[in-house]
Order: C-alpha cells, then sequence, then structure tokens
C-alpha cells in the first residue's frame, strides 16, 4: 500500500513538473499557420495574431495575443476587431480521445467597430456566407463537406468571458424620417463591457450575464441577463425559451439623442429602467417592464422661422404587465400605466391574433389628466395656438376600443367640468361650470359610423350623428348635428365679450348638416329664437355720455344653405323676425335674404319696418380686404328719430324721410376715415331745430342801415322764435368724404315766415363730420305775397326782388349743428340797396330834365336817350 502512494504522489509530482515546464518547452507558434488557415476562411477575413501560448495551470489551452481582424476596406483602414488576449480553454478528456472541444474563451480587452454606411450595407455582411439558392432538381446538391466550415463549425465552445470590452457602432445611413435627424454620423459607445456566457449550448439553456457602460460613462449603467434557449440546430428563434432581465441605471437620454442623432434632442435627464421577459413566443411569454425619466427636457432644431425651442422640464413613467399566449396570438396587458408630470393613464385589454389578423379589445382611463401642463410642456408643437388660449385643471379622459383594422368601435369621453379653459375675450369656462364631449364611433370597411357625438357646456347640448365612407377617392359624408334649445341666461360669464351685452332670452333649436364629397358637399343649417334681449352699452358722443340701451328681437328664424367648392364654402339664407324693439323704438318685421361666395358676404335685399316706416336696401363685406357697402332706402319714416338713431346728428330735424343713400368704407380703418357716401334724402312736413331762419333772417335786416325793422310785417307774434324751422318739404343731394359731407343742393319749401308759408331756402356747402361744423351758402326766397307787402313798406327791398317780384335774401350759415349761425351776406345786400336808390335818383332826374326841356311824358324816344344818357354818366 505504501509502495503505490508513492507512486500515485510520484506520478502526480511528474505531471505538475510536466504542467509546470510543458508552456516554456512546448512552442504552439509552429502551428500558427494551420490555425490560420483554419480561421480565415470562416471569418472571410485575413485574421492574424502576434502569438500563441500554451496555458496549463489557469487551464488546459491556449493563449492568443494580439488578435487583430481586418476592417473592410470599403468602410475604414482600421481594424473590425482587436484583441489584448484571447484564451481558449479545452476540455481534457475528449482532447486525450484526439477530439478538439473548447470549455471556454476568454476575451480580453476587445475592441469591436461596427458600422453602416448611407446604403445600409454592415461592414461585417462580407463575414457571413449568403445561404445557397435552392438547386434546380436536375442538379445534383454539391457535398456540404466540400463548403468551407462556418464560423460555428470551428470549435464547439461551452463557455465565453468578455472582459473590459468596447464595442463601437457608427450609422451613417439616413431615410424616412431620419431626414431631419442631426447632421454626422449616429454613434453609440459600449464601454467596461464584461460578460459571461455559461452552458453555450444548442440543445440546453444558456446562461448569461452582460454590464457595461453606455456611451462611456465613468460607472456601468446597464446590465443584461438571463437564461435564453435552447436555441435548438434548426435556430427557430420564435420557438427559443428566454428569462431575460434588462437593467438601467442613470442612463443619460441627452448622450442617448446625440448619439443616435435624433431630431429631437435630450438637454438633459435620467432613465433607469427594470424591464423583464420570460417564456417563449410559440408558447406563453410574460413581460414587464418599469422604466421611468426624470427631469427630461427636449429641443427641436426648429425650421427657417424659429430656432431651436426647448420643452419643460418632463417625467415620465411608464409601468405594466403583459402576457403573450401563442395560443391565439393573445396578448393581454394588465396594470399598465403612462404617468407624464402627474398625468396618468391607465391602459388595460387584451388583442388576439397579434402577428396575422389582430382583434382587440382595450381600455384607457385616466382620471387625472392635466391638459394645460401637457401643453405647456411642448412650446414648440402648441406654438400657432393662440397666445391668449390658456388651459388649467385636471380632466378625465375614458376611451374604449373593440374590432379589427377594418371594423372597429372607439367609445370616448372626456370629462372637462373641473377644468378653466379661456380665450381672450372669446371664452372663458370657470372650474365647476359642466363641460364634456362624449363620442361613440365606429369603422366598417373603410365607412365610418359616428352613432353618438354629443358635446355638453353649461346649458348647451350638441348631439350628432352620421357616416363618412373613406372607400371613396374623396371622402363622403352626411353628418347631422342639432342643439336643443338652451337659455342665454349665464352665457355672459362664458362669453366674456357678451357680458356687457347682458344677454337674455332663449335659442330654440339649431340643427346643421353635411352631405355629399367633401369637396363639394351640401351644407345646412337652421335656428330660431322666440325671444332675444340685449343691452347696448354706452356710447360717448361730443363727450357726452349716452344711456344703455335695450334692444329685443322677437321670432327669430335663420335658414341657410351652402356648399363646399374650390374656391371655399359659399351659400345662400335667409333672416326673418317678427319684431322687436330698439331703445323704446318698436320694430316691425324684419326679413333679409344673403349670400356667401368666395371671400364676399351679399345682402342683396333687407327690409325692416321701423321709425313709423320701412327701412329696405342692400349691402354686402369683403372678408379679405374688409371693405363693405350700404345702401338704405327710407320709404316714410320718423326722420327725428331716425337721424338721431343712425347718426351723429342728435334732435336736427323733424318729419317724415324718405330717400336712398349709397355709403361704402373699411372695416380696418380707424374712426370715418374710410368712409364715403352718396345719396338723395327728402323730409316732408318737417322741422329743422337749433335754427329759426325767419327770425335770423329779420334779425339781421334789423343790423343794416335803413332796412331796420324792413321785415317786420305787424305779424310778429307769428313769427316762429323757438329755434326752429318749420317746412313742408325738404329735398337734398348730398356726397361725403374725407369726413365731410357736401352739400351739393339743399332745398326747404314752404317755410314758415309769418303767416306766410310759402317761402324757400336754397343752400349748398360743406358740413364737417368730426367737428360739426357748417359752411353753407345761399338765399331765402320770401314768398310772393310777403314779398309784396314788404316791398310795399319798403320800397328799397325791391332791389333784392326777382323776375317773379320775390324777395330773395342770400346768407351763410356757420357755426356747428347745435348752434348754427345764419347771417346775412349784408355787402350783397347793401350794393343792390345802393344800386335801387342810385336808379330811383336817376328815374327823378329825368322826370326833371323832361319838364324843363317840355318834352312830353308819352315821348319814348326821347326818354330812352336821356335814360342811356345818364346811365353811362353813372358808369363812368
Amino acid at each position: 500500500m505504501k509502495k503505490a502512494l508513492v507512486a500515485v504522489a510520484v506520478v502526480l509530482l511528474v505531471l505538475l513538473v510536466t504542467a509546470i515546464i510543458a508552456p516554456f518547452v512546448i512552442d504552439l507558434n509552429q502551428y500558427k499557420g494551420e490555425i490560420l488557415a483554419k480561421v480565415r476562411p470562416a471569418v472571410n477575413r485575413d485574421v492574424d495574431f502576434d502569438r500563441i501560448e500554451l496555458t496549463v495551470l489557469s487551464g488546459f489551452g491556449a493563449e492568443l495575443q494580439g488578435l487583430k481582424i481586418p476592417e473592410n476596406p470599403e468602410f475604414a483602414s482600421d481594424n473590425f476587431v482587436t484583441l489584448d488576449s484571447l484564451q481558449v480553454r479545452l476540455k481534457l478528456l475528449p482532447l486525450l480521445k484526439g477530439e478538439v472541444q473548447v470549455s471556454k474563451l476568454i476575451l480580453k480587452s476587445p475592441v469591436v467597430h461596427i458600422r453602416r454606411n448611407a446604403q445600409g450595407v454592415f461592414n461585417f455582411q462580407d463575414m457571413v456566407r449568403p445561404s445557397e439558392a435552392p438547386a434546380e432538381a436536375e442538379k445534383p446538391r454539391e457535398p456540404a463537406g466540400e463548403q468551407p466550415p462556418s464560423a460555428l463549425a470551428v470549435f464547439g465552445v461551452g463557455e465565453l468571458g468578455i472582459k473590459d470590452g468596447t464595442v463601437v457602432y457608427e450609422d451613417e445611413m439616413i431615410s424616412g424620417r431620419e431626414k431631419e435627424a442631426q447632421p454626422g454620423p449616429k454613434s453609440v459607445t459600449v464601454s467596461r463591457l464584461d460578460v459571461s456566457v455559461e452552458d453555450m449550448s444548442l440543445f440546453e439553456a444558456v446562461s448569461f450575464d452582460a454590464q457595461g457602460s453606455l456611451f462611456d460613462e465613468p460607472h456601468r449603467n446597464f446590465r443584461v441577463f438571463g437564461q435564453v434557449g435552447p436555441i435548438g440546430e434548426a435556430m427557430d428563434f420564435t420557438k427559443m425559451p428566454l428569462n431575460v432581465t434588462i437593467k438601467a441605471d442613470s442612463l443619460s437620454l441627452q448622450k442617448l439623442t446625440e448619439s443616435l442623432g435624433l431630431p429631437v434632442r435630450a438637454l438633459s435627464g435620467k432613465m433607469n429602467a427594470y424591464i423583464s421577459a420570460a417564456g417563449a413566443l410559440d408558447q406563453n411569454l410574460d413581460a414587464s417592464a418599469n422604466i421611468a425619466a426624470d427631469d427630461l427636457v427636449l429641443q427641436t432644431q426648429g425650421d427657417g422661422n424659429t430656432g431651436p425651442q426647448k420643452t419643460g422640464a418632463i417625467s415620465v413613467k411608464l409601468d405594466g404587465k403583459a402576457l403573450y399566449s401563442a395560443a391565439g396570438e393573445k396578448l393581454d396587458l394588465q396594470s399598465t400605466s403612462l404617468e407624464i408630470n402627474g398625468s396618468r393613464l391607465d391602459v388595460t385589454g387584451s388583442a388576439q391574433n397579434v402577428l396575422t389578423k389582430p382583434v382587440w379589445k382595450m381600455a384607457a382611463k385616466s382620471d387625472s389628466l392635466d391638459p394645460g401642463a401637457l401643453i405647456r410642456l411642448f412650446p414648440m408643437y402648441t406654438g400657432k395656438a393662440p397666445a391668449e388660449l390658456s388651459f388649467s385643471g385636471p380632466a378625465k379622459l375614458d376611451i374604449r376600443s373593440a374590432g379589427s383594422p377594418n371594423d372597429f368601435s372607439v367609445e370616448a369621453g372626456l370629462d372637462m367640468n373641473l377644468m378653466k379653459i379661456v380665450y381672450g375675450e372669446m371664452f372663458s369656462k370657470s372650474e365647476g361650470v359642466p363641460f364634456s364631449l362624449v363620442s361613440s364611433i365606429g369603422m366598417k370597411e373603410g365607412i365610418v359610423g359616428i352613432s353618438t357625438l354629443e358635446l355638453d357646456l353649461y346649458n348647451l347640448a350638441l348631439s350628432g350623428s352620421g357616416l363618412v365612407n373613406l372607400k371613396q377617392e374623396v371622402p363622403v359624408a352626411d353628418i347631422r348635428i342639432e342643439a336643443k334649445p338652451f337659455s342665454l341666461q349665464g352665457w355672459g360669464a362664458i362669453v366674456p365679450m357678451l357680458a356687457q351685452y347682458q344677454p337674455e332670452g332663449a335659442i330654440g333649436a339649431v340643427t346643421a348638416g353635411i352631405a355629399g364629397p367633401l369637396n363639394k358637399a351640401a351644407l345646412s343649417c337652421s335656428a330660431s329664437a322666440e325671444h332675444i334681449a340685449l343691452v347696448l352699452p354706452p356710447q360717448e358722443t361730443q363727450g357726452e355720455a349716452q344711456k344703455p340701451k335695450k334692444a329685443a328681437i322677437e321670432g327669430l328664424s335663420l335658414n341657410a344653405r351652402g356648399s363646399t367648392g374650390p374656391d371655399g364654402i359659399g351659400g345662400t339664407g335667409t333672416l326673418n323676425a317678427g319684431g322687436g324693439s330698439f331703445d323704446n323704438i318698436a320694430l316691425g318685421r324684419m326679413a333679409g335674404d344673403f349670400r356667401y361666395a368666395g371671400s364676399r358676404l351679399d345682402v342683396p335685399q333687407f327690409s325692416v319696418a321701423v321709425f313709423n316706416g320701412t327701412i329696405s336696401g342692400s349691402a354686402s363685406y369683403q372678408t379679405e380686404t374688409k371693405d363693405w357697402a350700404f345702401s338704405p332706402v327710407f320709404k316714410a319714416v320718423d326722420a327725428g328719430t331716425a337721424v338721431d338713431t343712425l347718426t351723429s346728428f342728435k334732435d336736427v330735424f323733424q318729419g317724415t324721410l324718405s330717400g336712398d343713400v349709397r355709403l361704402r368704407g373699411n372695416a380696418a380703418a380707424e374712426g370715418l376715415a374710410s368712409l364715403s357716401a352718396q345719396g338723395n334724402v327728402g323730409i316732408k312736413n318737417g322741422k329743422l331745430n337749433n335754427v329759426d331762419l325767419a327770425q335770423a333772417i329779420a334779425e339781421g335786416f334789423s343790423a343794416l342801415e335803413g332796412l331796420s325793422g324792413a321785415l317786420l310785417t305787424g305779424q310778429e307774434e307769428a313769427v316762429q322764435r323757438n329755434r326752429e324751422t318749420a317746412f313742408d318739404s325738404l329735398d337734398a343731394r348730398f356726397e361725403m368724404a374725407r369726413q365731410t359731407v357736401h352739400l351739393t343742393s339743399f332745398e326747404l319749401a314752404n317755410i314758415r315766415t309769418g303767416k306766410s308759408t310759402d317761402s324757400l331756402a336754397r343752400l349748398k356747402g360743406d358740413v364737417a363730420l368730426e367737428t360739426r361744423a357748417l359752411d353753407l351758402t345761399g338765399d331765402v326766397i320770401l314768398s310772393e305775397r310777403h314779398s309784396a307787402e314788404l316791398i310795399k313798406k319798403t320800397p328799397a327791398l325791391n332791389a333784392l326782388a326777382d323776375n317773379k317780384q320775390r324777395v330773395v335774401i342770400p346768407i351763410t350759415i356757420t357755426g356747428n349743428m347745435t348752434r348754427p349761425k345764419v347771417l346775412l351776406k349784408s355787402g350783397e345786400i347793401s350794393k343792390a340797396i345802393a344800386d335801387y336808390y342810385a336808379k330811383k335818383g336817376i328815374e327823378k332826374g329825368v322826370e326833371k330834365l323832361k319838364e324843363r326841356l317840355g318834352i312830353p311824358q308819352s315821348d319814348k324816344g326821347s326818354e330812352k336817350i336821356i335814360e342811356d344818357l345818364f346811365n353811362t354818366i353813372i358808369k363812368k
């Protein structure tokens, strides 16, 4: 026994000594050429290494030092792979039987460059031998043994280890949506990579563990570990079992987007992730994910009009589980949620036949959606939204969908009751005001069916339904929308611009519809209201504030029809009302037609019974240029009320007004700068307030020497003394431009002067709209009877008589509309009187000359000679 133990010890000692000295006495470099001859055909590259040494104590095998695999020269001139060393450990027992089996490969400090060019070709594709095309039936298949061995057939490897490896991926390919990517090749670097792969086999499960640093961070920020396989000889990955876990720790999203050259770049942000999957695609696969990103700020490149824009700080959390079952290709989502800055969306449901003909039943729900916060995060995508539009407060969202890609339904509900939504003076919904949207939509074989579309806002309830056929080249729609009657009470708070008008009353049923191809669809709309009341806010006129005015419309009805076309929307309609009121002014029946085409709105005809008469006419408006035209026709309306209401001239006229006016302007211009007009108006049995022409003329004559009291007829008590001029008719023709009304003619007929009523006034001149200043000139023509009485009392007035022996008094009117000043043209009157007296003196002189010369009174010829002589002397 003792001898046996000694023998064993001697054998072990010999083996130990042999193991120690073997690497020094056995030179494997003599087999370098044979090794390379086997490897090079397998990888299709000129592989090389510096030297090879035998290893015994660290594991029987060999260590290749300075291993290099050259790069494809079409990509670069450096190496595809370099290693400090490659240890190949062999299984001892199979080796004793003459079989070479690799128990483990250890790669120390490998550096691998993976590249893809602009054409989408990888730098390693020339190392992978393409599969042979199927041989024709008549050609015998070549024996497989005659083909060069593949890389997997060179050695049977049991384990693989990588220590401190580096993988660099560069991509120059830009396609499709990547055209807006950042310039230059995309690059990702994995460093400090340690990999351990055990039990490498096609027929057993393979365990692996890999961890490293993405983007060359100083710490390892990711780990992938688990088991895969058995893969099987057929290497069908769809049947490969797996149990894999991926972890990411403080992964830099800025470096991720920069390395990949994405159009959207992260300026900051860290991501943590834990993702796991277990099972097999041909059976069941259970997966879960927990991903969180904090302090994520994104930036877009912008366009030619705007520079780079960035988001606010974003916090994202994705937490979910999914179960895939190969039987029926079923996918179940369990407890899946997405949360962005506190807005959480929960998704549940299932889908079948996901890889062939998907059929799903899904639901998404959120009880804490904050649309305002989400919108503020992405200013680059909401830049076109009006600056006055703002959202705040939570909303609730509920979406359900079921069906297949060609036949599905969607039910959605959005509850915005707790939200505050503001859009300038146009819209303001406070927290607590009801606001919701509910819809039920389905699509089958290209036809979208809208079974329910309901919008509720405050007391407004809109509903709609219809179809949209998407199978046609141009979609064909048939949709109808209705609104139930609702009160206007309280809408001033929701539409702030209405608040000053204090709307009251109610809108009746409203219906609208669209039918036909969308490029030439028929449109319709109808609405009614039994009673609508408004308060028109006060306006300042010449510095004086007016009182608010109330207005009401009764029995309103609107009907419109139109269509879409290449020039946009066009149509016609009618607007009617049974009556109403305006500031205690009764309005009778109102009716009007309108049409819209291109950018022009026309009102061919309208009429309204008002001011004890009728106003009718036409109007037009250009929406692009904002030019407008208005042509009212007045028929037997109350002049005082009409002028006071429709113009800035207050308390000027009384009587019955008729006429037509044509006005033009531009809504974009300020004030009256663009306003122009022309027209003809007449007033019957009226009064001109603020001025008494007869009294003013009488007072003017009293100031003229020799004519004081000339117009006093003993009827002074009857002369108007309350600063107004009564007349039977007024006829005026005017034009207006540059804020000035030019009276081309202004005639007052049958002016009341004393008891005589057949006097006339003819004027022309200008009225300034802004200052209301008057600059008129003309004549007052007294009646024949009144003129005869005045001439009889004051013969000198013959100097102002026309060929009908009517006294014509030249006047001017200045001042303003509130306080007009009537002045006589005293120079013209004095000259006429002086000429009159001169002529009378001549006539007396002729009479005396006749007496001295003894010329008979009936001698007309001698009288004519003497008269011509005196006239010649006077002219000289």
